[in-house]
């Protein structure tokens, strides 16, 4: 069943040597696991997600039907594995970390066993699992322990092909139900899983398996799975699904779709000055930048050579398929988010162009002989650049001051890193820094409350209430629900001693949250200063009774 084109079989090759690559792919990512979090969103879905924190069933079932986050995000089978290792050690990072890199190491062997399995070859299969676990570009899904949804997607989705492929060749449903399964271990830990019925009728072509009625209907099930989990994704996750008609039209579309198919295959050969965002473009004079016209170009060319080549085309097919399926879903036809490329988006659709690449190589090495050599040479020095870069590359996520500063060296006009380095300093009590960066950042003019608000936080922390006042009241006008903001405002005011103006600020914040007891205790003693002693001892009053000791001591002192 199986189409033999090379003269290396698996019987020609040690097993030892895949332990060799997983061995080379530890040491490439060994640098990852001592990183801290980053305030890249693990705050918010990781470090101050509750959710995590209950191991019980009903702990596990909010997962289920609970989407999370201010994007309604829903992968809850990652966040079992969260909420498995926060049980385990709770918020230490370096437990996160290392099962990331576990689940590549693991999937970097499925890798192995899927090419084997598919062509029969150990070398290129080894070729394609090395080049897979230690690419720089595997660093954003494996270093950033937000980014666990690849490595864990990966490894069901490994697994579902793995088991198909059992299932083509023996004929027993029983593999056929453990590909489903893997199918929706993927699903549930990453939407965009909801390919793998594609990349089935992909294998089903290599295999040259027809479209029979059986074919066909053994798809039934994974086909009406996909649709309605890609439906549920994108009525939950309908805020980040972006509306790209009013900036780019159906032409510049297929520009950007282009260039982002180009990225991920020049990356592969090019993996430099690797950026963590690549917004979407910006047009001067209604124009793209060049690169997004010159794409298509490429592309056309990459199929003309496909196509050429008469002899290997049916598996030069099959790869490119596989490529084009897994990164369809992220590159701008169905609009999602703000980034037009991503390195964790290449996660498995790298697989597919290192088989291309790998099955070239091949193919040269037994009909090209004299160039063995130069292609030997150029493979070990690839592989080593490679490790290196990615160890490196590791490093960036060492921390969100380390992170944020990267960002920086790749776009100084990112407003984003100002505010997440600031955050970083802020946290880190420096907040001569802390401010610097916010200052920074509010210079790009970028409506943002939470940095008018920390902004503020800074100028009050250093005494300079009226500075502080003008950013809280930026804060509070451009998001009027914050009720901390109108609180800092308040507090802001008091300071300044206008005392009228901070009840009218403590008042909003305790319609906005009725249970803010520091602003029902600074209102209290707002009332005190105006000598409106009723008022002030209601408020000290009920803030000591809701858990304010503080208030309690104000209450016992200027009320009994």
């Amino acid at each position: 069943m199986q189409t033999k084109n090379f003269q290396t079989t698996t019987a020609n090759i040690p097993t030892y040597w895949i332990w060799i690559v997983i061995g080379i792919t530890f040491l490439a990512f060994s640098s990852a696991i001592g990183n801290d979090f980053v305030n890249w969103d693990d705050e918010t879905y990781l470090i101050n997600n509750t959710y995590i924190r209950d191991l019980s069933w009903n702990g596990i079932k909010k997962l289920f039907t609970e989407p999370i986050g201010e994007y309604s995000v829903y992968r809850p089978l990652t966040y079992v594995s969260y909420m498995i290792e926060y049980a385990l050690w709770e918020l230490n990072p370096k437990g996160y970390h290392f099962v990331s890199v576990l689940l590549h190491l693991i999937n970097t062997y499925l890798v192995y066993q899927l090419i084997l399995r598919l062509t029969s070859q150990a070398l290129l299969a080894l070729f394609v699992a090395l080049f897979f676990g230690i690419h720089p570009m595997r660093v954003e899904s494996v270093a950033w322990i937000l980014a666990r949804v690849d490595p864990l997607y990966g490894c069901f989705f490994l697994l579902g092909c793995l088991q198909y492929l059992k299932y083509i060749e023996k004929n027993n449903w029983v593999n056929l139900v453990f590909t489903f399964m893997f199918f929706l271990g993927a699903i549930f830990s990453k939407p965009a899983a909801v390919v793998f019925p594609v990349v089935l009728c992909a294998i089903d072509f290599y295999y040259r398996r027809g479209f029979t009625v059986k074919v066909m209907v053994e798809k039934i099930p994974f086909f009406l799975a996909s649709i309605a989990f890609g439906l549920y994704t994108m009525k939950v996750q309908k805020e980040a699904i972006s509306d790209l008609s009013t900036a780019f039209t159906l032409l510049d579309r297929f520009f950007i779709s282009s260039y982002a198919v180009a990225y991920y295959i020049i990356s592969l050969f090019l993996p430099f000055n690797l950026n963590l965002t690549n917004p979407l473009p910006a047009k001067v004079n209604n124009l793209l930048p060049m690169t997004y016209y010159i794409a298509p170009v490429f592309l056309a060319a990459c199929m003309g050579a496909v196509f050429y080549f008469k002899q290997h085309r049916h598996f030069l097919l099959f790869a490119f398929a596989l490529f084009l399926i897994n990164v369809g879903l992220v590159i701008q036809i169905i609009p999602y988010g703000q980034a037009v490329v991503a390195d964790r988006y290449s996660y498995l659709a790298h697989i597919a162009l290192f088989l291309a690449v790998g099955y070239v190589l091949q193919t040269l090495l037994t009909t090209k002989k004299e160039w063995k050599p130069s292609i030997q040479i150029g493979v070990v020095v690839f592989a080593l650049f490679c490790t290196f870069q990615t160890f490196t590359q590791n490093k960036v996520w060492a921390n969100s001051a380390t992170f944020w500063t990267y960002r920086l060296t790749n776009d100084r006009e990112d407003y984003f890193a100002y505010f997440g380095r600031g955050n970083y300093h802020y946290s880190q009590n420096n907040i001569e820094a802390a401010l610097t960066d916010f200052q920074k950042a509010a210079s790009f003019n970028r409506p943002n409350g939470a940095l008018y608000n920390n902004l503020g936080f800074c100028y009050y922390l250093k005494g300079d209430y009226s500075n502080a006042l003008q950013w809280f009241v930026r804060a509070t006008q451009h998001t009027p629900q914050d009720a901390e903001a109108h609180n800092n405002k308040g507090n802001a005011l008091y300071m300044l001693k206008d005392f009228n103006a901070a009840i009218q600020a403590y008042n909003t914040t305790l319609q906005l949250n009725p249970n803010h007891l520091a602003a029902m205790e600074f209102r209290g003693l707002s009332y005190l200063n105006l000598q409106q002693k009723e008022q002030a001892c209601k408020d000290l009053q009920t803030a000591a009774q809701l858990g304010n000791a503080e208030a309690g001591q104000y209450w016992q002192q200027y009320c009994k």
